[in-house]
Parts: C-alpha cells; structure tokens; sequence
C-alpha cells in the first residue's frame, strides 16, 4: 500500500488495531462516531468531541446535558488544536506501510474529561523504549492508583478481536448487498447471535467486547431486564447509533416511536434509562417480555449482524422465572420460523467449581438440542478455583488425576472458549469507555499470557480469549454460510436472474440496429400461409364460413330460376327480382370480408409472444402469441429452463411495443383490404350482368319459348355461375404475400414509453441481480465450483 493515500477510514481502524497496546489511542476517537476525530473541540464538560457531531447534540437536538456523563452543560466550544496536531502526527506516520517506524519522537496532547490532569503521549520510533501510556516524557514517579504501563510498540499489531475483523473476508463482499439481498431473497437476513446465560454471568460484557461498542447497561447490581437487540449495519462513511423501542404485534415487528439517536461511548447511560423506564411501567418483577430494545449501530467498520443479549435466567422468584423463560421462547420461536440459522453464545462463570451440566442457560441449550449453534464461553475465569478443570473443560482432555471431562459436568457444544473481562479499576474509565475496551482487551491477552501452564494452553489452541471467541464465530458463521444458505441464496439468485433475463427478452425490446430487420421478419412470420398457423386458419375459417355461406344462399337463389316457366312480362319481373336477391348475396359476402379478415390480423401484429404453460409438463411448454393458435415453438417433454432458454436464444421482437410501426402496418392493411372489397364489389357488378343478359346470351341463363303456350322457360347453369364466383372472391382477397408485404415503406421508430420505462427497470434489476450474484460467488463460491452449480441449477 505504500505510496497510495490511505482514507481516514483505514486510519479509525488503526486505531482500533492499537488499542488493546496503545488504550491512550481512544481519545483519538469522538464519542458519538467511534470515528478519528478531524475537527476535535472540547465542550464544557471537558470532554473532546468532532466538532459537526457536538454542534448537533447542542444546537440542533437542544441537548443541555454531557453526552458523557449526562450532567448540565453550556454551549461553549473550544477547539483543541494540541489534540489535532497529535491525531495529525498519528495520521502522518501511518501513510505508508513503514507506520511510525520511519518517525521518532513522542506525540503529545492534552488529558480530557475525568482523565488525570497530565499529558497523554504516544512513542514513536526505533528510539522510544519508555511508556506508552497516560504520563509525561520524563521520569514522573508512577501513581499508587494507576496500571503499570505497557511497553508494547506502536507498531505492533493486537490480534484480531472483534468480529469486524474476524468476519472481513465474507461481510466485504456481503454487507454492501444487504438490503439488496433483503429485497432478492425475500427478507434475508443473516442469522442472530442469541446470548443465554444465568443471571450475573457476564453476558453484556462480552457482548460489547465483540461489537466493539460499550451499549449495555454498566451499574452493579442492574442486571438487563428485556431482550435487546443490537444491529450492527455496515454503512459506508456512515457512524451513527440509534435506539428504539419495539414491541410484536400481529407477528410483526412495531417500534413504538421514532429512534433517537445516542452516542456510541456512552449510549448505554441512555439505554439503561430506558430499560428502567421499561421495567417501571411494564415489567412483572422488573422484567419486560412484551417489549424489546433495539438498537441499530450503522458504521463502516462493523459485520451486518444482529446480536440479541436476553435476561439472565434465575430460578426464582416464579414470577421472574417466567417472564424471562417467555422472553427466551420467544426468541427460539422466531428463530425456528426463520428455519433454524440463529446462533447462540451460552455463557457459564468459570468462578468457584465450573460445572457446565448443572448451569441454566446449558440445560435450555440441550432441551432444544442447540448444541451444534451453540459456543460455550467460560466467563470470569480470573475467578476459577482450578485452571486444570477449566482446561479439560474447554480442551476436552482429562485432567492429571485422570478425571474425565464428562465427569467434571462439561456439555459437548460446537466449541468452547474462555475469557477474562474484569473491569478495570481506573476511575477514569467509567465514563471513557473506548479506552476501558481497549483496556480490557489488554488485560485479558496479559492474562492468559503470563497465567499458569493451563492457560497458557487455551491461548495456544486458539480458545482463550475475545480474538480467539471472535474467530469461533467466524467459523461458525462460515459454515451456515457454506452448508446452510450458500445453496439456497445462490439458488433463489440465479432463478430471480432467471426470471428477470426472461422477462427482458419477452419485453422484446431490441437493439436499435436490429429493430427494422427484426420487425420485417416478425411481420412476415406472422402473417406466414399455412394450415397450422393463424392466417391460414383465418383464410380457412373464411373459406368455411363466409364463402360457404355466401355460396349456398347464391346456389339455392339461382336454383330458383333453374325451370322457371312462365310468360315474357312475368320473366322480367323475375329477373329484376332475381338480380335484386343476387346483389344483396353478393354484397353481403362482401361487406364481411373486411371484418372478417382486418381485426383479427391487426390482433395477430399486435400480439405479445409469451410462453404457455398451462399445458403438463411432461407435454412440453409452447411459446405462442396470445389469443391465437400459432405455435411458436415447441419443445416437447424438456424441462421449463430448457424451453426459456431456447426462447431467450431466439432473436424476436415484441411489435405491440412499437406502435408506431403497428399503425403504419395497419394502415397499408386496411387500404389493402379495401382496395380489394372495392374490387369485389365491381367484378361482383359485371359477374351479374353476365348473368342475367338472358337476352343477348348469358353462359349461365338459358330461355327456351314455348310458341304454343306462350311461356318462357328457364335454365340454369347454377353450379357453373357459384363455381365461379367463389373464385373471384378467392382470388381477390389479398394473399398471405401481399400481407407479408405490409411492412414495406414502413418506418421502426421507438418502442413506447411504457416499454421503454419497463426496460429501464428491468436492466436496473438485472444489475442488481448480477450484484447480488457477483457478491455471493466472491464470498462463497470457487470459479470451478460456481460454474458446476449454476449450470445444475438452471437445468434443473
């Protein structure tokens, strides 16, 4: 990375490597972001915050109080320039790799808030060899009260102990997506992390240690008294805290009021106020079971997971008992409707004599067979009567004397993990409360560095501590990933893509180049002679019907005048009659050649190419045009992808979506089938004056006089003359070539605006699909791998 610029992201994230060496770093960070300060004031509480974020607390929200300590504060602001020189300094030696290595001295920069009134210095350099805590440069004489000072190096990196970290490698990729893969995957969300564990157990405070975000309520002897549910969201260039208070109703998650905002240092003076408001009004023995906190902290730099701390469960009074065990079936209600994917932390004092088969929270966690989502944490370790116990406990090993780990009460869960959080004894840092967890991580790595042999053992196999609990959940968030939803959500992906790819290419909405071929072609398809498609049935149906009709009314009429016998002035009575009755046959058929034909084939342009499968599956799918029988295409007996796909294969364009085109198609259709009705109606004129010039010699009307009776008797080729005039309208009638001609001279144009606007969302969609896609196969999938699971997925 060197020689590239480093963004103030990466160095907020620096300083939340350090912090576990380097505690003092946290007065780098504001309070209400957890973010590297750029402008710091200090406010008249003598606490330094950014200054954007403290303008707003006072002026914009009209807080009158301390963020920090919730006591009465002014409006007055003071910039800290020492304090941004040092954050400066900082920033400077981490602008490439080298870190402070390439710069030697001491950052300097004034105390703050209830912190000792001296100096706070940060070394820098192969030359700095002293403190690296609160303290002059000099040789000022330790106070009684004050932790012994580190001597770890700026430059040295802490392990990894949040699951910011842990999860980096799948939340990268991942929580970008997150309200994409909500919307995708019909309301995913990633699996909870469920807290179980007896009262005073310590549950909170390993909460916090993970998340990185002091929320929980701290005062003794105040234990949490409903379920809060803490969301961490990755936000880019976003750090804000939000609290709420929600309760279930109709299965649905309703908060009862706006969220407010808090600061994340010491949000959990706030939180615990609502929680004793809570408890106040709503609680059966203090605790609350129709209500819950949550508490939604959006920032760069944390997994998209929600963690859920449930009250400590007691054994009595009953009423407690009770409102607590209803709070905890709640919670394994909603995870088993979500299908099971929740994970637990059940967490077990080490204190005294550990004995994990006679605690609570292990007896809920076998009692609904959790014990593969389930890791085990040993809690208060600092406080364990034999490390050796504790060691065969979590390593699963035997003790000396030979004493079994069933025999010492351990429940075999998915993992087991000990940790040491005491609270450190600085006064200070009740209300500094980045630096108390930055200090605790360091004590716990002390801890179990410099404990006995059993401990020292924990922290070789990766089960002692923060960092190593943090990695458990990595693994066991990877594997539900892997072997629980990889599959389904890929899956759910690809077939919406599917869909989506689909439902782009029946919009038929082409590429400008293709347009006019596209449409010529489409046209001629359509209007293509046959007997199995539309216009051929629509010529059959002409033939069968009008034609038929007209034919037996013109045959049975003549049949009239085939023997017709009577005197010369009644036969011209008769004639006029008959031509009379002839005209109106004949225009009769020919007034419903227009109807007949023009609405039914502006029906067949204008209509939409979809794929039918209304028909069984085992008889194929067909791809038609609606309201006609014309098959498109047919695939019989092959799986739907397998039709979609070769429908997606085949170029085609949606007429109906360029009306412009459709219109002047139409328009040459009906002047077609006009001219031709026009014509009918002439060659229909001298076809029955041909008929009936009886005296100059009709080919189809004959006389014969009979002198002696003075009659006229008449003949009738009345088969000959239908014959004939069924051929005329057959041969009238513009033919499928000239329908297929229609397009000629017409322009293209654009598809509608209501086509083009659906197109528009589609592309939309389909790239956020393709992101969606990307973004898993990047976490979850090989290449080699993605590609074998795609292909048996669509073929499916």
């Amino acid at each position: 990375m060197s020689g590239l610029a480093r963004s103030w992201g990466w160095f907020t994230q620096q300083v939340w490597r350090q912090g576990a060496s380097q505690p003092q770093l946290a007065d780098f960070l504001c309070p209400f972001t957890k973010e590297l300060m750029k402008d710091p004031v200090t406010a008249e509480d003598n606490f330094n915050y950014e200054r954007s974020s403290i303008e707003k607390w006072i002026l914009v929200e009209k807080k009158g109080t301390s963020p920090q300590t919730g006591k009465r504060m002014g409006s007055t602001l003071q910039p800290n320039k020492d304090l941004k020189s040092a954050i400066d300094r900082y920033t400077a030696a981490h602008q490439d790799e080298s870190g402070t290595e390439r710069l030697e001295g001491v950052i300097e920069w004034p105390s703050h808030g209830l912190q000792d009134p001296e100096t706070r210095t940060l070394s820098m350099g192969p030359a700095a060899s002293g403190s690296a805590s609160a303290g002059d440069a000099g040789d000022r004489p330790e106070r009684p009260h004050k932790r012994p000072r580190r001597d770890w190096r700026l430059s040295t990196h802490a392990p990894v102990s949040s699951m910011a970290e842990a999860m980096s490698k799948f939340f990268l990729e991942l929580d970008p997506m997150r309200d994409l893969l909500q919307e995708v995957l019909e309301g995913w969300t990633p699996p909870r992390i469920i807290v179980l564990g007896d009262e005073s157990t310590g549950k909170s405070t390993i909460l916090e240690q993970l998340a990185n975000i002091p929320i929980f309520p701290r005062k003794r002897r105040f234990c949490t008294r409903l379920a809060v549910h803490v969301r961490l969201r990755r936000t880019p260039e976003v750090s804000q805290a939000f609290l709420s208070v929600y309760k279930m109703q109709d299965g649905k998650e309703v908060a009862e009021a706006a969220p407010k905002e808090i600061p994340q240092e010491n949000g959990w003076l706030i939180v615990q106020e609502e929680m004793m408001r809570l408890s106040e009004e709503n609680g059966v023995q203090g605790i609350v079971a129709d209500k819950f906190l949550v508490v939604e902290i959006k920032h760069p730099a944390v997994p998209s997971i929600d963690l859920v701390d449930l009250p400590g469960i007691v054994g009595s009074p009953a009423d407690k008992e009770k409102e607590i065990s209803r709070i905890i079936d709640q919670q394994l209600a909603y995870d088993e409707a979500r299908g099971c994917h929740d994970m637990f932390l059940a967490v077990v004092p080490a204190s005294g004599d550990v004995r994990p088969s006679t605690n609570m929270a292990m007896r809920i966690v076998q009692n609904h067979m959790l014990e593969e989502r389930t890791i085990g944490v040993f809690s208060k370790v600092d406080q364990c009567a034999d490390s050796q116990v504790l060691r065969a406990l979590v390593l699963n090993e035997s003790t000396s004397d030979e004493d079994s780990p069933e025999s010492l009460g351990r429940i075999s869960l998915k993992s087991w993990v000990a940790c040491m959080l005491k609270p450190p004894q600085e006064k200070h840092l009740v209300v500094h409360n980045f630096e108390r967890l930055f200090v605790q991580h360091g004590n716990e790595l002390e801890f179990f560095q410099q404990g006995d042999e059993h401990l020292k053992r924990l922290l070789e196999k990766d089960v002692a501590g923060m960092g190593c609990l943090a990695q458990h959940l990595e693994k066991a968030y990877c594997s539900y990933l892997q072997n629980t939803w990889k599959t389904a959500a890929m899956t759910k992906v690809l077939n919406k893509l599917d869909e989506k790819e689909f439902e782009f290419k029946q919009l038929g909405v082409v590429e400008e180049q293709k347009k006019t071929r596209l449409a010529k072609k489409e046209v001629e398809h359509r209007f293509k002679d046959s007997p199995k498609l539309p216009v051929g049935q629509l010529y059959s149906a002409f033939l069968s019907t009008i034609l038929a009709d007209f034919s037996a009314e013109l045959r049975a009429r003549l049949a009239e005048l085939d023997g017709l016998s009577c005197s010369p002035g009644q036969l011209a009575n008769s004639l006029q009659q008959a031509r009379q009755d002839l005209e109106n046959i004949f225009a009769e058929a020919t007034g419903k050649v227009f109807s007949h034909f023009v609405p039914s084939l502006e029906k067949m342009l204008l209509a939409e190419i979809t794929l039918d499968e209304s028909v069984p599956a085992t008889d194929g799918f067909i791809a038609k045009v609606v309201d006609t029988v014309r098959t498109r295409m047919r695939t019989k007996g092959q799986p739907r992808a397998v039709v979609r796909k070769v429908m997606r294969d085949t170029e085609f364009i949606q007429l109906c979506q360029y009306k412009d085109f459709t219109k002047q198609v139409m328009k040459a259709c009906r002047e077609l089938f006009e001219k031709a009705v026009q014509e009918l109606k002439e060659k229909s004129r001298e076809l029955l004056a041909s008929l009936l010039k009886v005296d100059l010699g009709s080919p189809y009307l004959r006389g014969a006089v009979d002198k002696g009776e003075g009659l006229v008797t008449m003949s009738c080729d009345a088969s000959g003359f239908a014959d004939v005039a069924e051929t005329m309208f057959a041969m009238t009638i513009p033919g499928a070539s000239k329908l297929q001609a229609l397009h000629q001279g017409a322009t293209v144009g654009a598809e509608c605006d209501e086509a083009r606007a659906k197109a528009r969302a589609l592309k939309d969609e389909l790239k956020q699909m393709c992101l969606a896609r990307d973004g898993i196969k990047r976490a979850l999938f090989t290449e080699e791998e993605f590609q074998d699971f795609q292909q048996s997925c669509l073929s499916a």
